[in-house]
């Protein structure tokens, strides 16, 4: 599932337009997003749950850079003459350079990418 802190009613529209099937809740106007080391505003986490019975176990979780070992794109990234371009790597001299994350799309972006009417769920 996707937990967000934002709107759900904007959250939904998201997700509709972009096809993704996931199911989505909204921790908007709740600490749990605090709770869980991703307050509103604070950055992102990926967190792992189990349920047995009416017990919830908080069973792994990492934030911000932390995610990223659960990805496959920023690995191979790395392995690139250029990398990320990003401020903190070792970059010879005159390789460009930016922000960490300044050259990677954003929501609204991946939305504005699939166009009006586009990718939604059958």
């Amino acid at each position: 599932m996707i937990v967000t802190q934002g709107p759900i009613d904007e959250a939904l529209a998201y997700r509709d337009r972009v096809g993704n099937r996931m199911e989505w809740y909204s921790t908007a106007g709740s600490p749990f997003g605090a709770d869980v080391d991703a307050p509103a505003g604070g950055g992102f986490a990926l967190n792992v749950f189990l349920r047995d019975g009416d017990t919830v176990y908080r069973t792994w979780s990492t934030t911000s850079r932390g995610v990223e070992q659960v990805a496959h794109t920023f690995p191979l990234i790395d392995v690139l003459p250029l990398g990320r371009q990003e401020e903190w790597q070792d970059s010879p001299a005159g390789w460009p350079q930016g922000p960490t994350y300044a050259g990677w799309l954003g929501s609204e972006d991946v939305a504005r990418l699939y166009g009006p009417g586009t990718g939604s769920a059958s």
